[in-house]
Parts: structure tokens; C-alpha cells; sequence
């Protein structure tokens, strides 16, 4: 009988990876060592290995950037499906960020700080474009509304009976 481990299921890519395993460390203990498989000859990859060298150093991943700004980084992905910031894949098909768009993450994060809704930001701002206009009347609007209303607390609290 066959002295490889057997494995109970589906012959998944794991699966097959921890027989070649187990078949190499036995090779490996008692016969001597296994080559390591190679591609064949003249085979290429759809997508060849890249290394940290090749990205430039302003490049940061979601992750890095997640934590630095408070975001979750699935909220970086959801802006990056709203058009909102542009990312880059770096290694293993990884988001990775340009200084453009950390900088555009940094204006989302201070506008909502501010009390817009990730619509009016999408509105607000387009990709590649300066701050418009109308984003400077909106955020006027929004401090006239907050004067207004820091008015009527001040009024208030004028009519409370004091301790």
C-alpha cells in the first residue's frame, strides 16, 4: 500500500499542495534532496512578479493609508468604485496609493469632517478638476446654517431659569 497521506474530499489546489508537500519532505529525509519544480520551457506568466523596488516611494497600500487617515479600508475601496480617487495595483494585484490620491483621500475625510454626504463630495469632487465653485457656496451655506443655529442655542439658553 501507498505510504502518501490521504486526504478525504475534493482534489483542490490545497489539497494537491500538501501531498506534493509531504511527498518532498519524504524525498527530502530519506532519498535526498527534490529539485524544485520549474516551469515548462518557454512558458510565460500572465502576470510576472514585480518587487517592492519598481513602485515608487510615494506609493502606500490601503492598509497604511487606512490607518494614517482613521478609514476603514473598505471605505477606500468604496471610493475607489465611486470614482472618487484612482488606485494603482501594485504586488499580488494590491491598491496601491499615489501622493493625488492620498491627498483627495485627505479632502474626503476633512469634508465629511465637515458634515457632507460621500454624494455631495462625489458631486463635488470630480476627478482631475480643481475645487469648484459650487463646493465653496455649499460649505458657505453650511456656516451660515451653523451661525444660525449657534443663534438660537445662544437664545435658549438666555431663556433657561439659572441655578
Amino acid at each position: 500500500m501507498d505510504n502518501h497521506p490521504t486526504i478525504i474530499g475534493p482534489q483542490t489546489k490545497a489539497a494537491l499542495a500538501l501531498i506534493e508537500r509531504h511527498r518532498r519532505r519524504e524525498l527530502q529525509q530519506g532519498r535526498g534532496q527534490v529539485a524544485p519544480r520549474s516551469p515548462p520551457a518557454g512558458a510565460t506568466r500572465a502576470h510576472p512578479y514585480r518587487s517592492l523596488r519598481q513602485l515608487p516611494s510615494t506609493m502606500s497600500t490601503i492598509g497604511d493609508v487606512s490607518q494614517h487617515l482613521g478609514l476603514s479600508p473598505r471605505a477606500i475601496r468604496l471610493y475607489e468604485e465611486m470614482g472618487l480617487i484612482a488606485c494603482q495595483r501594485g504586488i499580488k494585484n494590491m491598491r496601491m496609493l499615489d501622493e493625488t490620491a492620498k491627498a483627495r483621500l485627505d479632502a474626503i475625510v476633512e469634508l465629511k469632517k465637515l458634515g457632507l454626504t460621500i454624494s455631495e463630495i462625489a458631486n463635488f469632487l470630480p476627478q482631475d478638476q480643481p475645487v469648484p465653485s459650487a463646493l465653496r457656496e455649499r460649505l458657505v451655506q453650511a456656516l451660515a446654517a451653523l451661525d444660525d443655529q449657534r443663534s438660537a442655542i445662544i437664545a435658549y439658553l438666555a431663556r433657561l431659569p439659572a441655578d
